[in-house]
């Protein structure tokens, strides 16, 4: 997991340009991560932090490759880069499935969604926009394209969209198993068994709020428009005919301040071979809710 950098002196995080909460289990700033946790802000070093491969199973056509990180030592596996990414959650779809309207003919349209705005803090939005399109622009090369990046307008009134599917091809997943699905998606265990041949459940979406004892394990009704948020966010590089393009999908979201403790939200209209890819665990921000429910607010 790799934190956005901002070209300043001293270099900074910018996560550090938020005047906002924290996880505690992060670094302290960017001279205590190693180099794996830091996206570097100029294009050179870019080039060589991150690489992007082809997937060993291609499920999709137009999606055919990881964006992985480079190897420090020989025989180390190989990580997928993920992304840190703060700022002001402007709108979301964050049930178990999604936009999923229950017909298992449209399984392949369901999906969750977020879109992240700035807000009371222009120059984190703005350098989190130039440092995203540089990311772009380096992973657009290395897929193969050779025509000019599809970039974010950098202007504090851009936001980002983030999404992801509700459901994998069956071929391509375990086997369903109603004890695998999680309590929210019981109602609808018995769809889902008459599709399992065909479709399943993609992993849940891990969803998390920050109180005063760690990061708590929360419900997805917990989120609102103007909530300021932290999100692990992968690439999804789509291959088309004459155009390639990389957008932001996400595996976990966490509210580090909610819109009523002062967020004030604004709404908005909605090179290598092919290899094992690894992904870094994303749930090991939690602290243990047996004794509290994550869903209160404090």
């Amino acid at each position: 997991m790799a934190f956005l950098s901002v070209n300043s002196t001293p270099p900074k995080l910018i996560r550090d340009l938020w005047d906002k909460p924290r996880l505690s289990t992060d670094p302290i700033g960017i001279f205590t991560c190693k180099e794996w946790e830091v996206v570097p802000y100029d294009s050179l070093s870019l080039v060589d932090w991150l690489h992007v491969v082809p997937k060993n199973s291609i499920s999709e056509k137009s999606r055919p490759y990881y964006v992985v990180h480079k190897s420090y030592t020989s025989g180390d596996p190989t990580y997928e880069v993920t992304l840190r990414i703060q700022g002001f959650l402007k709108s979301s779809v964050l049930s178990p499935i999604g936009t999923w309207d229950g017909d298992p003919s449209n399984a392949h349209l369901a999906v969750q969604r977020i879109v992240l705005g700035g807000g009371e803090t222009d120059d984190a939005w703005i350098s989190t926009l130039k440092q995203l399109n540089r990311v772009i622009s380096v992973v657009t090369r290395k897929s193969g394209f050779n025509g000019s990046p599809h970039l974010l307008t950098e202007s504090v009134g851009t936001v980002i969209p983030f999404q992801r599917r509700v459901f994998l091809k069956a071929a391509n997943a375990p086997p369903f198993s109603v004890q695998n699905i999680g309590d929210e998606l019981l109602p609808y265990a018995a769809r889902l068994q008459d599709m399992s041949q065909q479709w399943v459940t993609d992993a849940p979406l891990l969803t998390g709020a920050l109180r005063t004892t760690g990061v708590r394990r929360c419900n997805h009704a917990l989120f609102r428009d103007g909530d300021f948020v932290d999100v692990l966010a992968s690439f999804e590089i789509v291959c088309k005919k004459q155009v390639t393009r990389v957008y932001f999908a996400f595996d976990r979201i966490v509210q580090l301040a909610a819109r009523d403790e002062g967020t004030g939200g604004t709404s908005v209209t909605p090179a290598f071979g092919a290899q094992d890819v690894l992904r870094a665990p994303a749930d090991d921000i939690f602290v243990d809710t047996d004794d509290e429910d994550a869903g209160e607010e404090d």
